[in-house]
């Protein structure tokens, strides 16, 4: 068979595999597991984000493939996320970008040799947006020639990736995304959803009041919300807490 008919064909499969997935660890290492085969990648990670604007405040929203955690733990506490100028990059085009490419604009030396001790200074990287968040695709590749040679059938996958973390799973974007509440910030939580006063609340959990407001105040601060209402919304629709 010819090479290009049997790329295309693996790309329509990859494709057809991604509409009937959802986010569950088998089929998204499945997914991985055979992109591998379309673009050689010697390492992968993808961030999940429910916010229009990639932050890395979890380390449940990368799933990664040969990557070193070490790098995605340190790229999280380092909040290299904030310097990545492939990242920076990836914001502002509609389209996969090479890392060389970007290393011009890097203005971190310990981020820029972080990243090739860990990846190397090949790579591709694509950002998929949409009303319910983004994606970040990242694929370490072994030559700088790689690049422009495997961008399309990168671009091609993106957007069927990314429906894929839509979906119900363990790497569903929005309980991936979310912030990470305590048990007891969560219980707060649980009994104003069910209409409960802080005065009920701190005696149902026998709690003082002035602790049960302590909760309330960093359960507001982690989901960026100013009153109980709004912080049982988010909960709910972050999959913090059930309706």
């Amino acid at each position: 068979m010819d090479a290009n008919k049997k790329t295309l064909l693996q790309l329509m499969d990859i494709s057809q595999l991604c509409i009937t997935s959802n986010s569950d660890n088998d089929n998204t290492h499945q997914v991985l597991d055979s992109l591998q085969n379309v673009i050689p990648y010697s390492c992968a990670m993808l961030s999940l984000d429910h916010r229009e604007a990639f932050s890395l405040t979890s380390s449940t929203q990368v799933l990664r493939k040969n990557t070193p955690l070490s790098w995605v733990e340190a790229y999280q506490h380092l909040e290299y996320w904030r310097v990545d100028p492939v990242l920076k990059r990836i914001q502002h085009v509609n389209h996969a970008v090479s890392w060389r490419d970007c290393e011009p604009l890097s203005q971190c030396d310990n981020f820029s040799n972080g990243y090739k001790k860990h990846l190397g200074r090949d790579g591709l990287s694509i950002q998929v947006a949409g009303d319910c968040g983004l994606t970040i695709i990242s694929l370490a590749l072994d030559a700088e020639k790689q690049s422009t040679h495997f961008t399309p059938h990168l671009e091609y996958l993106a957007p069927h990736i990314h429906e894929m973390f839509n979906r119900l799973g363990n790497f569903n974007r929005q309980t991936a995304s979310a912030p990470k509440l305590t048990k007891r910030e969560k219980e707060v939580l649980a009994w104003a959803k069910e209409g409960k006063s802080n005065w009920e609340i701190a005696a149902i959990l026998a709690l003082s009041e002035r602790t049960v407001k302590f909760h309330f105040s960093h359960v507001f601060r982690k989901l960026n919300v100013v009153n109980r209402p709004q912080a049982v919304a988010k909960a709910i629709s972050l999959g913090i807490i059930k309706l």
